[in-house]
């Protein structure tokens, strides 16, 4: 779900029209941690995941579809 998660957080940055700068300030993390976060070099953890699912909460949505697609346990509960 890796490339899926940074896909569709992306795709919420730029619905809302915010850059990774706007991750940078919600996270509290330096500019290269979310360029490694967003590139793939760097694992996303769950706490920031949360963090960005509250700060974006259509977000939840579309990660819980995109579970169901990677076929992840738990994903059709």
């Amino acid at each position: 779900m890796k490339s899926n998660l940074t896909r569709v957080i992306r795709s919420e940055l730029g619905k809302h029209e915010h850059s990774h700068r706007r991750l940078v300030a919600l996270l509290d993390l330096s500019p290269r941690s979310i360029s490694d976060r967003m590139t793939g070099k760097t694992d996303w953890r769950w706490h920031e995941i949360a963090l960005i699912c509250a700060a974006y909460p259509e977000l939840l949505k579309r990660l819980a579809a995109c579970a169901a697609i990677d076929g992840l346990p738990g994903a059709d509960k």
